[in-house]
This record gives structure tokens, C-alpha cells and sequence, in this order.
């Protein structure tokens, strides 16, 4: 059973806990998989809509759920009235998710994307992505983090079937952060992708279920932005009612209602098990969108963000060796390696020890041994040094020849860099007024790190020093690299940087950074992911 409260305002009551029924397990042999990904306002009700719709398959009719027990896959919180009297109860039910902020009025309720992944039949399995919400009242910089992580959670996937917006029907006016999200996840997809686009509308039984005015604001907004290529037809378009399913909830919370009321959510339990169905056999007639095939400004921008560290890194082992081989250190050659790891960390809440590798000091970063290590990282402050550790970098001093003189170590340092500048070089081109800068920052963390070595007493490293002052340099090289650039009037392709990417990635250390970074994703999207048992779905059938 699952847990429920019901608290009446005005009085004070705690909620209990449970357990959830359908714990996650592994996923059995595969099956064709039909990603879909749900973007919208804060408080338009996403987590909702996951619950509602999977009952919606689950239980043809109201009064067959209500003989059984509710499929509750994220925890709800809500208010409701009831009697003459308009008393107004608090009512919860589900177990307590971390990822669930019920707490703050305004801002996303839903932390970070998590997937609800569960059989329709044989050959279907159907991912549900909830997002965090637009329009968070913590302001537009919060917007910015959200829709970078919805992109790098989608980022991910080999394909997308459908992007669904879930708007409410009754909006007066579509929120300025909404507006601006919406063109940024239009600067991810390629027209191509405008297919798999479609509109939901939660809460519709108020204006029978059709669009509403929101639909006419849609439409004027897709006209400003120029994006009539995007479809808003009836086809495209689902309209469901939320309450219903609070209907059922509260019900299971022993509220009762009035026989009008019964009526009412009767009839909206019927239209949203319609729309459900039809929007099940819609996306299938989607082609699903190769997020693989297809390049964009914005994904071309997520991948560079990515590499940003393993370049880095790589840069900085070039210096590494180049001081070694300009000490005479010419029979050892320092060696980078790096693992994948299962947790979300930054340098926050890492382990941080300085270590003696060969003549050198470096600062290493593990995992807190903590139970709650990942509960830790949401705590984390969000500032310009939130420095993201998604692979353990070891380094190590080897009896190896490093085969290059000084004069090439030099060479190597000063063409890699300016190749990393090419591609900063692109990211300024697709937007000139933005401070996109993925490798300043990290830079300035291996300068922070070699600034820390020097202040502690025990340490006084030469080697060091040496590192120290090309990193110091390295600011006025790119200077001198970005107006070499601009004086050439150099215009990227996507093409074009992807060639000076795989000329990079020709360095073993540099792609192993990079694969492992992939496998450090999918583990943490692996622990947002919730599988539900199969079975679950079982009076329905879907071609």
C-alpha cells in the first residue's frame, strides 16, 4: 500500500512514509524504446500528467480505478475543496522522492530529469522524461541552468519519438522564461525535428478540452519567432484533465464529493483515456528524431561543452611533459588515465588530497565516501567556479620515453591551444554578445589549484612554478589567438569543427577522457531512471 495524508488547513498533521510498489530492477531484452520528453512552465502539472496518463492506460474508466489501487509514480501534493462549508484540504499521497520540491511556491517542483520507463506490449517500452519546470521564480539564470540540463539529459539518447509542451489551456499570456526556453530548445532540433513536436494541454475540462486562449497565444508566438513550420493542428494537438486523477487520489484519501462533481470527473476520466490512446498511436507515426545524425548551434554547443575538460586536461599533461623533457627528465613521461564514475560531483563536494607525482604535485578528486554523496551535490552553491568532475582524472609519472624535444612539447602546447581557440572561436561567432567560454573557467581552476600547492609550506616545487607560469600565460596567448581570428574573419561550420575535434581526438588520452564521460552520464541517467515492472499496462494493446 501506499502511503497517503489528507491535512485540512488550519490544523497541523505530518505525512507518513511508505515504500514504493514498483521498486526499479534492470531492464529485461530490448525492445523498440519510444522517448518522449516533457517541457513546460512551472506548475503546469508534468509530474501530474505522468501519473494521470499511466493510469489513463492502466483503467478504462474512473469507477475501475477507484477499485484499485492508484499507480502512483512520483508523490503528489495538492489542494483541494470540497462541501458547502469550501473546506480546503492538503492532500498527499506517494512516497517521499528527493528530486520532489514541494516546499518552495514558485519554483520547479521537480529537480532534475528522471525517466519513468515501462512495457505498453512485447515490442513497445515508452520513456516518460519529466523535466524541471520554466518560468522558476529564482529568475532567469535558474531558467538557463534548467533548460542546459533538460538539453545534456536529452543530449544523451540516440533518438528522440516526441517532444511534448504541456501548456494550460486558460494562460492570458505565455511566460517571458517560457518564450525563451521554447527557442532555445528550437535552436537543439533541426526543422526535421518540428514533426515530433506536439502540444498538451493539462487542466482542459474547463474550456472543453480545446486549447483555450492559450492556443491563441501559441500561435502568435510561433508567427514572432517565424517558426510557422511547427505545426498546431489538431493532429498534433491532446487536451486532458488533470483532476481527475487528483479526483482519484483524494478519494483514495477518503474525501468525498458531491454526486455533481462525480459526474464531472467521470466524464473527463473518459475524454483523457481518449486522448491518451491517440496520443500513443500519433507518436508512433512520428520518425523518430536521430539526435545522432542531426547537428544544431545548440548541439554542436552542448558537445563542445563536454569535451571542454578533457581538452583541458589534455592541455595540461602537453605542459606537463614539456617541462619534464626542459629538465632533462627525458627517460619519463607523465600519463593521464581516467574512470567513470556514478555519482553527480563537483569540487564542492569532492574529496580534494595533493599528491606527489613524479616531480611534480597534483590535485586529485574522488567521491566522498557518503551514503547521501548525491543528495550533497544538490546542495552544492551554482557559481562561476561550480567546477563539474564527471570523470577521475589520474595521472601517473612513467618510466616511458617521452619522444618529444622541448621545442615540440612547445609547439604541441601552442597548436592544440589555438585549435581549442578555433572552436571557443565558433561558440562567439553563433552568439556575439554571449560570454560562452567553456574553456576560461576551467583554466582558472588549474591555476586556483597550482595557487593552493604554493601556499602550503611543505611544498616548494619548481616543476610547479613552471606549470604555474604557462598556465599564467596561457590567458594573453588566447587573447592573441582570438584577434588572430577575428582579423581573418574565419567563419566555422559545424563540419569544420567537428574536423578540428576529430583532429584532437587522434590523442588516445584525450578520447578515453571523452568515452568515459558518456559512460559517467549514463550511469547517473541509469539512477534517474524508474522501470516499471512489466505487466503493469496489461488491458491495453498497442500496434
Amino acid at each position: 500500500m501506499v502511503s497517503t495524508s489528507v491535512i485540512k488547513l488550519q490544523q497541523t498533521s505530518e505525512q507518513t512514509s511508505s515504500t514504493t510498489p514498483f521498486p526499479s530492477q534492470q531492464l529485461p531484452a530490448l525492445k523498440a524504446e519510444i522517448n518522449v520528453s516533457l517541457l513546460g512552465e512551472t506548475g503546469v502539472g508534468k509530474s501530474t500528467f505522468i501519473n494521470a496518463f499511466v493510469n489513463y492506460l492502466m483503467f478504462d474508466t474512473l469507477q475501475q480505478a477507484e477499485q484499485h489501487e492508484p499507480i502512483v509514480l512520483i508523490p503528489v501534493s495538492f489542494i483541494t475543496t470540497i462541501g458547502d462549508q469550501f473546506d480546503e484540504f492538503v492532500v498527499k499521497f506517494g512516497e517521499v522522492d528527493p528530486n520532489e520540491n514541494f516546499e518552495h511556491q514558485g519554483q520547479s517542483v521537480t529537480q532534475q530529469c528522471k525517466s519513468y520507463v515501462f512495457d505498453l506490449n512485447d515490442k513497445l517500452r515508452l520513456r516518460l522524461i519529466d523535466t524541471p519546470g520554466m518560468g522558476d521564480t529564482r529568475g532567469i539564470d535558474q531558467d538557463d541552468r534548467n533548460i542546459h540540463h533538460i538539453l545534456t539529459y536529452i543530449n544523451n539518447l540516440s533518438h528522440l519519438n516526441a517532444i511534448c509542451l504541456l501548456l494550460k489551456p486558460n494562460t492570458s499570456r505565455l511566460n517571458v522564461f517560457f518564450r525563451s526556453c521554447i527557442n532555445q530548445l528550437f535552436t537543439y532540433l533541426t526543422p526535421i525535428g518540428y514533426n515530433n513536436i506536439i502540444f498538451c494541454f493539462t487542466n482542459a475540462r474547463s474550456t472543453f478540452y480545446a486549447p483555450g486562449d492559450t492556443g491563441r497565444l501559441l500561435r502568435e508566438m510561433l508567427d514572432q519567432e517565424h517558426l510557422n513550420d511547427i505545426p498546431f493542428e489538431k493532429s498534433n494537438t491532446f487536451c486532458f484533465d488533470n483532476e481527475s486523477f487528483q479526483y482519484l487520489v483524494a478519494r483514495k484519501c477518503n474525501l468525498d464529493f458531491d454526486d455533481y462533481k462525480k459526474g464531472e470527473y467521470n466524464t473527463s476520466w473518459n475524454t483523457s483515456v481518449t486522448e491518451s490512446a491517440r496520443l500513443l498511436n500519433f507518436i508512433q507515426t512520428r520518425q523518430p528524431y536521430n539526435l545522432e545524425a542531426w547537428q544544431s548551434p545548440r548541439k554542436v554547443a552542448l558537445d563542445i561543452s563536454m569535451f571542454a575538460r578533457p581538452l583541458m586536461e589534455t592541455l595540461r599533461l602537453i605542459i606537463y611533459n614539456w617541462k619534464s623533457c626542459e629538465a632533462k627528465l627525458l627517460f619519463n613521461q607523465m600519463i593521464l588515465n581516467s574512470n567513470p564514475i556514478d555519482i553527480e560531483m563537483c569540487i564542492h563536494c569532492a574529496q580534494t588530497s595533493i599528491v606527489e607525482i613524479g616531480p611534480f604535485w597534483i590535485t586529485q578528486y574522488q567521491p566522498l565516501l557518503l551514503k547521501n554523496n548525491a543528495d550533497r551535490h544538490r546542495q552544492c552553491p551554482v557559481d562561476g567556479k561550480q567546477f563539474l568532475i564527471e570523470v577521475i582524472v589520474q595521472h601517473e609519472f612513467a618510466d616511458v620515453p617521452g619522444g618529444l624535444k622541448s621545442e615540440r612539447w612547445q609547439s604541441s602546447f601552442h597548436n592544440f591551444l589555438l585549435k581549442c581557440d578555433r572552436i571557443h572561436h565558433y561558440l562567439r561567432q553563433q552568439d556575439p554578445s554571449a560570454e560562452i567560454d567553456p574553456f576560461g573557467s576551467i583554466l582558472e581552476q588549474f591555476l586556483d589549484e597550482e595557487r593552493q600547492i604554493s601556499q602550503i609550506r611543505n611544498i616548494n616545487s619548481d616543476m610547479n612554478r613552471r606549470v604555474r607560469q604557462v598556465l599564467e600565460s596561457i590567458k594573453q596567448i588566447r587573447q592573441e589567438n582570438r584577434q588572430q581570428l577575428f582579423d581573418s574573419n574565419e567563419r566555422l561550420s559545424f563540419r569544420e569543427v567537428y574536423q578540428i575535434i576529430d583532429e584532437l581526438l587522434v590523442i588516445g588520452t584525450l578520447q578515453k577522457q571523452i568515452d568515459d564521460i558518456k559512460i559517467s552520464r549514463q550511469l547517473i541517467m541509469n539512477k534517474h531512471e524508474r522501470i516499471i515492472p512489466e505487466n503493469i499496462i496489461q488491458n491495453k494493446t498497442f500496434v
